[in-house]
């Protein structure tokens, strides 16, 4: 499997999180599950597994002092 590091990363991705992240600072936790659904309705066309973008959310929002929730990446199946 590549990894999210190996794959390049559309701006139009990173921006996406980046504006969850400041739409959603005024809580101290991060849900996986709803950054995923988010990315998805904004850039449908990301081609990224939703495993992927739980570690390039959780990344994003570790970076930025956020706690996360792993609830929706498919880590427990």
């Amino acid at each position: 499997m590549t990894s999210v590091r190996q794959k390049q990363v559309s701006p139009q991705i990173r921006q996406t999180i980046v504006q969850y992240l400041i739409e959603n600072s005024e809580f101290q936790i991060v849900s996986t599950l709803d950054a995923i659904h988010v990315v998805r309705q904004r850039v449908p066309h990301c081609e990224l597994s939703d495993h992927e973008l739980s570690d390039l959310i959780a990344k994003s929002a570790i970076d930025d002092g956020f706690d996360v929730s792993f609830d929706g990446d498919g880590r427990d199946s």
